[in-house]
């Protein structure tokens, strides 16, 4: 699913991309000191790999929408200090970000603790909604057409998010003005 949809998004240049992406990957690796590099499961628009950095475990995230690489990043820095993952270097295609251990996902938390689920998502919104917005940001309001809200992959590590858990479907954190 991961290269058909690279493909039908990108083209020759996506086809272009995965043939070349295990160079891309070692180089990543010796230019960032990674080891242990392994696939994440359900890959889909980006390449995500789990692994080390030394012994810190870390996410890198690779991919070529390098616009929405770079909302990514802005938006986690923007929140850095207030629940979410640290971005470690953002480049173009490129994410390298804190892994958040052990990287529990809200989902499994459903049916059998959806009050503690809930409880978590509360909590997560009101550490985000602490954190000061950029005045030249590039967040989308929640009235912006197109806007298809509601709540990402949030889950609850180390008091840590690996995804914004208020988030649009652009993966950018709201703005509510």
């Amino acid at each position: 699913m991961f290269e058909s949809n690279i493909i039908n998004i990108y083209g020759k240049k996506g086809k272009q991309w995965l043939d070349d992406l295990p160079k891309l990957i070692m180089r990543v690796e010796a230019t960032y000191g990674l080891s242990n590099l392994k696939p994440v499961n359900n890959l889909s628009y980006n390449y995500v790999l789990s692994g080390l950095q030394g012994s810190q475990p870390i996410i890198l995230k690779l991919g070529l929408d390098i616009d929405g690489f770079k909302r990514e990043a802005a938006a986690l820095m923007a929140f850095s200090g207030f629940g979410v993952v640290e971005v470690l270097s953002a480049n173009n295609g490129l994410l390298l970000l804190e892994c958040a251990v052990p990287g529990v996902s809200l989902k499994s938390h459903f049916p059998e603790n959806d009050d503690e689920a809930i409880n978590i998502t509360a909590n997560v919104i009101k550490r985000l909604h602490k954190a000061p917005i950029p005045s030249a940001h590039v967040f989308p309001h929640i009235k912006d057409p197109g806007y298809a809200g509601g709540f990402a992959k949030a889950p609850p590590v180390s008091g840590k998010l690996s995804v914004l858990a208020a988030s649009s479907s652009q993966g950018l954190p709201i703005c509510f003005r």
